[in-house]
């Protein structure tokens, strides 16, 4: 059997690290990627109605892999630094 690798068309990294001087409460909690649906009208009443989460982590939730047919989501979540990767498919996403 033959498996198609996806090409990926854009990859959306964000990272957050807390510099060694501040304090040592300083921490990181949590970290999220939403997506707007383009199909949605935008009022400040309705705009958390219009995103579409993509992914998180969090201190419950420190780890993620996951693949779906639109990307790859990789993502770390330490004491003093958060990482998230998108690798995305769909074209649409990219532009």
């Amino acid at each position: 059997m033959l498996v198609r690798a996806k090409m990926i068309c854009g990859i959306l990294l964000c990272e957050e690290k807390l510099h060694p001087m501040n304090t040592n409460s300083s921490s990181i909690f949590n970290m999220t990627i939403f997506k707007n649906q383009p199909t949605c009208s935008r009022t400040p009443e309705d705009e958390s109605e219009c995103r579409i989460l993509v992914a998180s982590i969090n201190s419950e939730n420190p780890n993620i892999s996951r693949v779906t047919d639109a990307a790859k989501a990789f993502g770390v979540l330490g004491n003093r630094n958060a990482s998230l990767r998108i690798e995305m498919f769909k074209h649409d996403d990219c532009s």
